[in-house]
């Protein structure tokens, strides 16, 4: 499974984008680079300067992720809405299989319900991130 992250240093977003068949040991390693952002591991600096994040899996064609991966993603995505309660996190799921693993996450995640939310099309996640945040649409 390649996947990118981009991280948009002009208005704080990190943007990933699997595509093809995506393994736990893929998906844990991408959460590596996502949540330890360098050697500082999820520092105060680093979670207050990130504003949002778009996980797209519109390119996904398996998605074979273990529960307890999501339940540690879950865990790290909320220590970062905790640590930074204005940041935004968008889930782009269109297929079904992933569509309910992002709300298995959600669910893990507890009551962040206005913070991390579960989309069908990534033109409905920026479209949320941007009015939330009120980002040129553009931005992202």
């Amino acid at each position: 499974m390649p996947y990118t992250l981009e991280r948009k240093k002009t208005d704080g977003g990190v943007i990933l984008t699997y595509l093809g068949k995506v393994t736990d040991a893929e998906f844990q390693q991408c959460m590596k680079e996502k949540f330890f952002l360098s050697k500082e591991i999820l520092s105060p600096e680093k979670v207050e300067a990130l504003r949002y994040s778009i996980s797209d899996c519109s390119g996904v064609t398996g998605f074979d992720v273990s529960i307890d991966t999501m339940k540690r993603n879950a865990r790290l995505s909320k220590a970062v809405i905790e640590a930074n309660p204005t940041v935004l996190m968008a889930v782009v799921a269109p297929n079904n299989q992933e569509f309910g693993m992002g709300r298995l996450w959600q669910a893990y995640m507890g009551n962040q319900g206005e913070s991390a939310k579960i989309f069908r099309t990534k033109e409905e996640a920026n479209n949320w991130i941007v009015q939330t945040l009120a980002l040129p649409e553009k931005s992202i």
